[in-house]
């Protein structure tokens, strides 16, 4: 309801205060169950460098040869 009342409030100082006010509640109920943690591990000679990506795939357009 809180969320439905934003669409049609026009006063952006009261419509400030209801985005805090739900953002609030939102950080007080959230639940953190840590699932899974992905752990990267990369092994290369010392001459070679390289950006290791996020989603863990070689870029090979980022590796360099020293």
């Amino acid at each position: 309801a809180k969320i439905e009342a934003l669409a049609t409030e026009i006063d952006l100082a009261k419509r400030d205060r209801m985005i805090a006010e739900i953002w609030r509640a939102v950080q007080d109920e959230q639940i953190y169950i840590p699932i899974h943690h992905q752990v990267l591990n990369w092994g290369m000679k010392s001459d070679i460098q390289t950006i290791v990506a996020s989603d863990d795939t070689a870029k090979f357009k980022y590796f360099s040869f020293n």
